[in-house]
């Protein structure tokens, strides 16, 4: 649907299933001077100094336009996997356009000690959530 590759300079690191490419200052720039809902959106975590809890992602996010032309322009798909396109990264949080193509999918995991939320721009995305099964006070694997 969409082409495998980045229109920026990034240096892609492969992790099993998982490509991240850090986009480029620039590139981020430009993206966020023609989608004013991530503008807002970035302008609030860097505001509050801390890490964002779930509610407030919800109410920042519940509502947010973004401009699917201008982020399409600097994103990317992997190959194999799926791809983590990091926006804006600081100490209290992480921005990031993940990208799967058609049939694509990741390996059971989960994010220890992340509030993690999530906005559907295009597509559609399914998933399952499982539960940690203890035997003797000890996590089965």
């Amino acid at each position: 649907m969409y082409p495998s590759l980045n229109r920026h300079e990034a240096h892609p690191v492969s992790r099993d299933v998982v490509t991240q490419v850090a986009i480029d200052p620039e590139v981020r720039d430009n993206l966020l001077s023609e989608c004013s809902g991530l503008t807002g959106l970035v302008d609030w975590l860097d505001s509050i100094d801390r890490r964002p809890g779930l509610k407030e992602l919800d109410n920042h996010l519940s509502n947010l336009e973004v401009n699917l032309a201008a982020l399409k322009g600097c994103i990317g798909y992997a190959d194999d996997g799926y791809q983590r396109n990091v926006i804006k990264k600081s100490e209290h949080y992480e921005l990031v356009a993940i990208c799967w193509t058609p049939g694509q999918d990741t390996p059971i995991h989960d994010h220890v000690g992340s509030d993690c939320a999530f906005l559907i721009v295009d597509g559609v995305s399914t998933g399952k959530r499982f539960t940690r099964l203890m035997i003797r006070d000890s996590p089965v694997r």
